[in-house]
């Protein structure tokens, strides 16, 4: 999705659309991740209880410490390399809220959920012991408070990720946790439903797609407007982590599933790397800003033009999107990759010593 969004400014109308619909066609990422961390901790705490102390120091240890080390990266790359004074004020706001760059906002909302996951795990029991319309209203109201706050609390602008906004998805995580065997064994076999799940996807897709055509095309969006689009946006992502969810029981014994399981691995440091990749432009000039009283002014500073102006060159073309995507995927996963055996080295070299 961050490959597509850093296309759509200063292209022609046929590229700029593409890259738009692309972004669009995206957006279901954040509802992915926020619903497979409501299942699996669903399943995993859902009967077994849970030590909330030992569960909140084991996110902090794993997830919010290397999210500190990346906010302090991006604060450099992104804001210091291009001029701005360096504020702690500025940076605590940075932790607290993750706009340092665009992705890491999802470190403080995941975080929500986290501490409020004995609520979420308690509310997921209590409608999994009720009918299914009982389940869609309780949605249905999520639904609700989730627009209501963003149309007229306006509660994007308020500089922090309120869970609010994403709580359903999570809560049909936990529920969905609960019953995870149930839906494989029962849900997954009833091809209608598949085929019912599949048309209803389609038209929800086609919908984003004229969506995105629309938009640009009139530049009009209103409140009634963003209902639809939410909802619509909603629905698919739901829809297509089920249909996907399918697709990956029948590719288990497959060899790509097996790739993308290595993917999977380094999925974490991958999040928090890639967009050094995506934004190259910033990760060079940054370089250039610290190594500059030490290697060659000029090598860096034609590496640096060179890449802005491939940039500019080459970003009308379809065929640059897909090799840029490419591109961010390996860098970021190499990067990980490096730096996770590097550090099962220092571990171990460590327990040598002692």
């Amino acid at each position: 999705m961050h490959v597509s969004s850093y296309g759509i400014f200063d292209l022609n109308i046929f590229y700029k659309l593409f890259y738009v619909l692309m972004n669009n066609l995206t957006r279901f990422a954040v509802p992915f991740f926020i619903i497979i961390s409501g299942m699996v901790l669903s399943y995993k705490y859902a009967n077994n209880g849970i030590n909330y102390i030992s569960f909140i120091k084991k996110r902090i240890s794993f997830i919010f410490i290397p999210y500190l080390f990346f906010v302090l990266i991006y604060y450099y790359f992104f804001h210091i390399a291009r001029g701005e004074s360096f504020s702690v004020i500025n940076f605590l706001k940075y932790i607290i809220s993750g706009y340092v760059a665009p992705h890491l906002y999802f470190i403080p909302l995941i975080f929500q959920f986290y501490i409020l996951f004995p609520i979420f795990i308690s509310i997921a029991k209590y409608l999994n012991s009720k009918k299914l319309l009982t389940n869609l209203v309780v949605f249905i109201i999520f639904g609700i408070i989730s627009i209501y706050s963003v149309c007229y609390l306006h509660i994007l602008s308020w500089g922090f990720p309120l869970m609010i906004t994403q709580a359903y998805f999570f809560l049909f995580g936990c529920i969905l946790g609960l019953n995870i065997r149930k839906f494989k064994n029962e849900f997954f076999n009833d091809k209608e439903n598949l085929i019912r799940i599949l048309i209803l996807w389609s038209i929800l897709a086609v919908y984003i797609i004229l969506d995105g055509l629309y938009l640009k095309t009139f530049k009009f969006y209103n409140d009634f407007h963003f209902y639809f689009y939410y909802f619509g946006i909603t629905g698919y992502s739901i829809l297509l982590f089920i249909l996907l969810f399918k697709l990956s029981n029948y590719i288990h014994n497959k060899k790509i599933f097996n790739i993308i399981l290595k993917i999977g691995q380094y999925s974490f440091g991958i999040y928090l790397i890639h967009y050094l990749f995506v934004r190259y432009d910033l990760f060079i000039r940054g370089i250039y800003q610290l190594l500059k009283g030490v290697l060659n002014n000029n090598f860096l500073k034609f590496l640096n033009n060179s890449i802005i102006n491939l940039n500019i060159q080459y970003y009308n073309s379809v065929s640059y999107f897909i090799l840029y995507f490419i591109f961010v995927l390996i860098l970021s996963y190499i990067s990980t990759y490096l730096f996770t055996e590097l550090k099962i080295k220092i571990k171990k070299h460590r327990r040598t010593l002692l």
